[in-house]
């Protein structure tokens, strides 16, 4: 067959050019030259009389001398976008493998993208959903080591009444109420705030009004002689009351106890400190009450800065008003000064390092989905040197050559993206359950516009990407071959580089996710190596209340706990349970300062804090925690209201004493709220990890609960078993739900659950960069094995030269794999060096393993150039198979 053979009838063309409307002209002319050359291809002797009986009908469909004349003169760009467009679309339905692996790829890649974004934007880009949230800020003290503290309402007062930068403050605590009802009581999470908490916020309820000055006071009724106000959440008032709308001014049961209903916040509040409060009440403190105190600090200031006055100038300011208040009462802070921390950057602090960690793999990923696509659109683009001859040939530019590529880059960037918002929208739900409990606005994740916007960037750049790169290169090898007349194409080139330094960039980019994924593995295999200091195992928590006026004397609580326990223990399997206010790694935080009576201090705020545990029963026998020295509790210890006993752990006895005093026992401690003012320290415990098994928070004390000021309604019971099977998990919930059913049994975990909770971040990390890794790898290996088939089909009558001048299937193999695993190489090189310089923004998900540590690096390049290897073999089998005769004559 001659060249001349191969070309379509340039009569034909020429007739087409001339009476063919111009917006349909190359998308037809295209078609034609294409389907003549694959009738020629398979060597059909009706190629010539096809193409003319196409030719003719496509003259009387879309010929029109007139149009012809206005289209030269006033051609209507978008019409010929659409109709490349179509044109795109049909040439993709005739290459339904390549058009659905670009597809494939992009969703792959977009759909975890929206996903993850879909998790960021509320918290790193979005405005928190109050007015002007950018005046919004945190309180914090400063302590004698610069750590920031919640504070004490009579702080509060102080600071209200002396700021003027300020235009409101309000305090916030934590709530947990009871909602009594006789077939279904439940445990609410709500907060207590200063009477202008939503002022501060700028949130008015929907229905209702918000609280009242009057209503903020320690009474028992209100200004307005009714019971105590509350608030509902939009959430719970669907829930619960089924959007009653009279609901406003009817009482409910708190506990046992009448509460107003006063308001229903509306559908789009969101409370960003506290995740999930679902009930409001006013705080009703007054100064000079004992849990007002300047050294109680369990409140959390919010305040709302004027307008037009900056941070740093209010901060100026409160560091002032603080240093007065401390000057007044020195005795009650360790330090003066105040931080103000912008309530959004406060909020988002503690998953902030994760979010970003993540953000930056998946956008790792995506580049890496895209120069797979522009691979495999640059190899494509090859194969068609004849058509985008033809096109030159009747005149179209570089420009309008990219404009049909670019239309054929959106039809395929459109389809992976629809994919992908498909991909990330199933995939967000799945996401979301997986955070932790304590995640910040995890109401406020949705799937939303905003992330169709952010693929709509993605996919847009995309098709243009799409279209400039293969038009450059196939104008630069179509005018140097002379595709047109029918030339063998140019080998390497421009073209051979691109698609190689993108495959070098893909390599760099899946090494960076594998070291990432590596080390984030690492680092949570030795975290949760971590003693924790007591027994996780066959261990179950769930939490009980004992709330209602059955509950108002102490007595009456402890005696509730020991029952439960009584209950607890009466389950066969069960062999030991204990009530206590918070379990290691729970979540919760009760700390208190800790003095020495044989080591007083001028300051009692310079004194060591530990965390608090008070217990009913025998706590540390059931969670099997240690006695370094000394004694356990016993049921004398608990009946004796003439004296206090403590135990301490090891690291408070270091704290109070020192580390050479090891004669602690029978020595007297104060204990802030504890019955007596000394306490007598019976026995020292062995240390226990109560906030995170990476946090050096091991100081703390047990006393008994009845040698405390008060009972906590709330605790939480731990029961020991033989197994903890959900069976019996189930049999012991039973049985404690049993001893007052009017109380709700809820948080039902096993303590492995919560061990694994605590590090639930790092979990989260490690298996977002390991699934983003894997699939980078994929993607690479996938992009590598192109490009080397590419090249062997290109190269195959270069391979049969070789093969029939005598080279072996030896020098063949090595031909190809070289040059496969030399790209490798590089790509790993180079992402070694990325990874030396970015690895450490990882620092903070990390533990027990360094950034830079140089087995992660090595088993990362290891692993990604065996694979790369593996991507290589099939090519190189395909050159060694060559047929030279064969070849030769193609």
């Amino acid at each position: 067959m001659t060249n001349s053979d191969r070309d379509p009838p340039a009569l034909g063309i020429w007739l087409l050019d001339r009476v063919i409307r111009p917006d349909a002209r190359n998308a037809i002319v295209g078609d034609l030259v294409e389907r003549y050359r694959e009738d020629v291809a398979r060597r059909s002797a009706f190629a010539r009389s096809r193409f003319w009986w196409e030719a003719l009908v496509a003259i009387r469909h879309f010929g029109s001398l007139s149009a012809l004349r206005r289209a030269r003169h006033h051609e209507d760009l978008m019409s010929s976008f659409f109709a490349d467009l179509r044109h795109g679309a049909r040439l993709l339905r005739r290459a339904p493998a390549f058009a659905t692996l670009c597809a494939v790829t992009l969703a792959l890649a977009i759909g975890p993208t929206t996903a993850i974004f879909s998790v960021v934007d509320p918290l790193l880009i979005r405005s928190l959903p109050y007015a002007h949230p950018d005046r919004l800020v945190y309180v914090w003290e400063r302590d004698q080591t610069g750590r920031q503290l919640t504070t004490g309402f009579a702080t509060v007062q102080d600071i209200r009444a002396n700021a003027t930068t300020l235009e409101s403050l309000a305090a916030v605590s934590s709530w947990i109420p009871t909602l009594s009802d006789p077939t279904a009581p439940e445990r609410l999470s709500g907060s207590r705030v200063t009477w202008n908490y939503f002022h501060t916020l700028g949130v008015r309820p929907m229905l209702g009004r918000d609280f009242a000055s009057d209503e903020d006071k320690p009474t028992q009724l209100n200004a307005f002689g009714g019971a105590k106000v509350v608030l509902l959440s939009y959430g719970l008032w669907m829930r619960r009351f089924a959007a009653d709308s009279a609901i406003v001014g009817r009482t409910i049961q708190l506990g046992g106890t009448p509460w107003t209903v006063i308001g229903v916040l509306p559908k789009s509040y969101e409370d960003v400190h506290q995740s999930g409060a679902q009930i409001y009440s006013p705080l009703g403190y007054a100064v000079g009450q004992p849990w007002a105190c300047r050294s109680c600090r369990h409140l959390t200031a919010i305040a709302r800065i004027r307008a037009g006055v900056s941070r740093e100038r209010a901060n100026v300011e409160l560091d002032q008003v603080s240093a007065r208040i401390v000057a007044a009462n020195p005795k009650e802070y360790s330090a003066a000064g105040v931080f103000l921390k912008p309530m959004q950057e406060q909020v988002t602090r503690a998953v902030r390092p994760a979010l970003y960690a993540i953000a930056g793999a998946v956008v790792l990923v995506l580049l890496i989905a895209i120069a797979n696509v522009v691979n495999l659109q640059l190899a494509r683009a090859v194969r068609r040197d004849a058509e985008f001859g033809v096109r030159l040939a009747l005149g179209a530019g570089t420009g309008r050559l990219a404009q049909q590529l670019a239309a054929e880059g959106l039809v395929i960037a459109a389809a992976g993206g629809l994919l992908g918002v498909a991909l990330g929208w199933a995939t967000l739900p799945v996401l979301v359950a997986k955070l932790p409990r304590s995640f910040p606005r995890i109401d406020a994740i949705h799937f939303d516009p905003a992330a169709l916007a952010l693929v709509a960037a993605i996919v847009i750049p995309l098709a243009i990407v799409l279209g400039i790169v293969p038009a450059r290169g196939a104008r630069r090898r179509v005018l140097y071959s002379g595709a047109l007349r029918g030339a063998s194409r140019v080998r390497g080139g421009d073209h051979h580089r691109t698609r190689s330094t993108l495959v070098v960039a893909e390599m760099a980019l899946a090494l960076l996710l594998l070291a990432s994924a590596g080390l984030l593995a690492r680092s949570l295999v030795r975290l949760l190596a971590v003693d924790p200091g007591f027994d996780p195992s066959d261990l179950i928590t769930m939490q009980i209340e004992a709330s209602g006026p059955r509950y108002a004397a102490n007595e009456a609580v402890i005696d509730f706990r020991q029952r439960t326990i009584d209950a607890a223990l009466a389950v066969p399997g069960v062999i030991g349970a204990a009530v206590t206010t918070s379990v290691p790694l729970g979540g919760n935080f009760d700390m208190y300062g800790i003095i020495a009576q044989d080591r007083p201090l001028t300051n009692p705020e310079l004194s060591p804090y530990a965390t608090g545990y008070r217990v009913v029963g025998d706590y540390l026998k059931t969670m099997r925690i240690h006695l370094v020295a000394g004694r356990d509790f016993t049921d004398q210890d608990a009946r004796d209201t003439s004296s206090s006993v403590a135990v301490i752990s090891a690291s408070l006895a270091k704290a109070l004493w020192g580390a050479a005093d090891r004669n602690v026992l029978g020595r007297q401690i104060f204990i802030p709220n504890a019955r007596h003012h000394w306490s007598t320290v019976i026995g020292v415990s062995a240390d226990v990890h109560h906030q995170s098994l990476d946090a050096d928070d091991r100081r703390a004390f047990y006393v008994p609960e009845s040698a405390w000021g008060w009972a906590n309604g709330s605790g939480v019971l731990v029961v020991r078993t033989r197994s903890s099977s959900g069976a019996l998990v189930r049999q012991v919930r039973a049985a404690v739900s049993a001893v007052d059913p009017s109380q709700p049994v809820t948080d039902v975990r096993t303590m492995d659950v919560v061990v694994a909770s605590s590090a639930a971040q790092r979990s989260l990390a490690l298996t977002l960069f390991g699934t983003f890794a894997a699939l980078a790898l994929l993607l690479s290996a996938a992009g590598i094995y192109g490009v080397l088939a590419g090249s062997v089909a290109e190269r195959t009558r270069e391979i049969g030269l070789r093969s029939a001048l005598g080279a072996t299937p030896g020098n063949l193999l090595r031909m190809v794999l070289s040059r496969g695993l030399g790209l490798a190489a590089i790509g790993v090189i180079l992402g070694l060096v990325g990874a030396l310089a970015t690895t450490r923004y990882l620092r903070a998900l990390l533990f027990g393993v360094g950034p830079m540590d140089p087995l992660m690096l090595g088993g990362a390049a290891a692993i990604l150039l065996v694979v790369a290897a593996a991507a290589c073999l099939v090519p190189a089998r395909r050159a060694i198979r060559v047929d030279p005769m064969e070849a030769l004559r193609e």
